[in-house]
């Protein structure tokens, strides 16, 4: 998966704080995926 490629809502306020945090920011996309 390329994150380049991914349209974030940087208005969000979610958004920004996970893209301060890698390891919350992966953690919600592993709970995109089923088995996870």
């Amino acid at each position: 998966m390329y994150l380049s490629r991914l349209i974030l809502d940087l208005n969000c306020r979610q958004v920004r704080s996970e893209l301060a945090q890698p390891y919350e920011m992966h953690r919600t996309l592993m709970h995109a995926f089923d088995g996870y």
